[in-house]
C-alpha cells in the first residue's frame, strides 16, 4: 500500500480553489461568451455599454481566459474589470484564485482579506480564504477563519467541513469526528463529511467504525469514485477481508490497467494471502509503467527475501539504490541482507574453525562491515533509528569476537 495513502492531507477533500471560483462565478455571471465580430455593427456599437456593463464584459472574458489556465491574459481582464468597477468582488476572487495558482501568496492573501473586509458577511469569502490557509498548510490559520465565518452562519455546512478539515490535518481527530458529526446531523448524506470521517477512522484504527461510513458513502452515487471505492477495499484489508477487496481492486484495474497504485495495492494484498507469483506480476506491471517508482521493486525484494532469494532480493535492492540512493528502506533491508550472509559465515566459521583456512571469517567480518554501513545509512529515518542502531550493536558484537579468532588462527 503507497506509504501517502496514510498521511492524513489525503483527507484534504476541499475543493481546488480554482473550483471554487468556477462554480461561483457560474453561478453570479452566468459565463457569458466572448464577443465575435461580423460584418453587421455589433450590439455594444448600437448601444454603448455602461461602465458596469465593461466591467462584466472583461470579467467574462478573463473567466473564459481562466479557465483555459491563460492566466496573464485572465489577470488583465480582471485587473481591468476592477479599475471600471472596484465593487465587483468576483473579479477581485477570480485574481485571488489565480494568485493562489501560481503560489504568490503574499498578492492572494491580500486580495481574499479585501474581500473580507469589503462583504464581510458573506460566509462564502470565509470559504475560500480557508481554503487558501489550507493550500499553504498554515492549517491555525484556516481553522480561525473558518470559525470566524460560522459566526456568521453556524450551519453553513462548506464551514463546518473545512473547521473539520483542518482539525484533521493538526490531528485533533475527536474534534474533527465532532463537527463532521454536526454536518451529518444537517445532511446525512454529505459526501465530504462520510467519506473523512471513515478515513480519519481507519487512519486511528478503528476500521469497523470506518466500514460504517464508508458503506452509507457508497450508497450515493455522488460518492462513488475509482478513489474512494479503493478506500473502502483499505479498510476491508484492515478486517482482513483479502478476497473481498481483492475483487473491488480488480474491478477497479478492468478500467484502469495501468493505475500503478491500484497494482501495487492489489499485488500487497496478494503477498498477504502469499500469492506471491501472482503478486511479483502486479509489482512488475507497475514497474513497467513507471520505471522510477521505487515502491514495486521494495516490494518485490521483500518477497525474494522472504522465499530466500537473497541474490534477487540483492540486486533489486541495489536498483532502488541507484534510482533513490537515500532510500532508508532500501538501506534497511540490504543491512539485513548482509547481516544474515554474515551470520550464515560465522556458523560456518565455527563449526570448522582451521588455522590457515580463514576464508568463511573473512567474509563474514566483510559482509558486517556491510551491513553497519548499511544501518548507518538506514537510520538517518527516525521510525528505523532504534532498529538500526540495535542491530550496528549486534554487528560490533560479532565483529570484535571474530577479529579474536582472526587474530588466533589467521596470523
Amino acid at each position: 500500500m503507497a506509504a501517502s495513502k496514510d498521511n492524513i492531507m489525503t483527507m484534504l477533500f476541499i475543493q481546488s480553489r480554482l473550483m471554487i471560483i468556477v462554480v461561483l462565478c457560474m453561478a453570479v455571471a452566468g459565463c457569458p461568451g466572448r464577443h465575435t465580430s461580423s460584418g453587421n455593427p455589433s450590439w455594444t456599437q448600437l448601444y454603448p455599454l455602461s461602465t458596469k456593463e465593461l466591467a462584466e464584459q472583461e470579467y467574462a472574458i478573463g473567466f473564459e481566459f481562466m479557465l483555459e489556465n491563460r492566466y496573464d491574459n485572465a489577470i488583465r481582464h480582471f485587473e481591468e474589470a476592477v479599475r471600471l468597477d472596484s465593487a465587483q468582488l468576483k473579479s477581485y476572487w477570480a485574481l485571488a484564485t489565480i494568485y493562489t495558482e501560481l503560489n504568490d501568496n503574499e498578492k492572494a492573501l491580500s486580495l481574499y482579506k479585501q474581500l473580507c473586509n469589503s462583504n464581510p458577511s458573506n460566509p462564502q469569502i470565509y470559504v475560500a480564504l480557508g481554503a487558501y490557509y489550507a493550500q499553504i498548510e498554515d492549517y491555525n490559520a484556516a481553522v480561525n477563519t473558518y470559525k470566524k465565518g460560522l459566526t456568521i452562519d453556524s450551519t453553513d455546512l462548506d464551514l463546518l467541513n473545512g473547521l473539520a478539515l483542518m482539525h484533521a490535518c493538526l490531528r485533533n481527530f475527536e474534534q474533527s469526528l465532532v463537527i463532521f458529526g454536526k454536518v451529518l446531523a444537517h445532511d446525512s448524506t454529505n459526501v465530504i463529511a462520510l467519506r473523512n470521517a471513515g478515513r480519519i477512522n481507519y487512519v486511528r484504527h478503528q476500521p469497523e467504525k470506518a466500514l460504517q461510513y464508508y458503506k452509507r458513502l457508497l450508497i450515493n452515487p455522488l460518492g462513488v469514485s475509482s478513489i474512494v471505492v479503493s478506500e473502502y477495499a483499505d479498510v476491508l484489508i484492515a478486517l482482513r477481508c483479502y478476497e473481498e477487496a481483492l475483487m473491488i481492486y480488480d474491478s477497479l484495474l478492468v478500467f484502469e490497467p495501468e493505475n500503478v497504485n491500484l497494482l501495487i495495492i492489489s499485488g500487497l494484498t496478494l503477498q498477504k494471502q502469499k500469492q506471491y507469483t501472482e503478486a511479483v506480476k502486479r509489482f512488475e506491471i507497475a514497474n513497467q509503467f513507471e520505471p522510477e517508482n521505487t515502491q514495486p521493486l521494495l516490494y518485490i525484494a521483500e518477497i525474494d527475501l522472504e522465499q530466500g532469494n537473497l541474490i534477487n532480493a540483492k540486486g533489486r535492492l541495489d536498483r532502488v539504490v541507484d534510482i533513490d540512493p537515500d532510500n532508508t528502506k532500501a538501506h534497511m533491508m540490504l543491512g539485513d541482507l548482509y547481516f544474515n550472509w554474515a551470520k550464515a559465515a560465522e556458523g560456518e566459521w565455527y563449526q570448522n574453525r582451521v588455522k590457515e583456512n580463514c576464508s568463511t571469517l573473512f567474509k563474514a567480518l566483510d559482509n558486517l562491515m556491510q551491513a553497519i554501513q548499511y544501518y548507518q545509512k538506514a537510520r538517518n529515518e527516525e521510525n528505523l533509528r532504534k532498529y538500526s542502531n540495535n542491530q550496528i550493536e549486534r554487528c560490533q558484537a560479532i565483529k570484535r569476537a571474530l577479529e579474536e579468532d582472526k587474530w588466533f588462527y589467521c596470523k
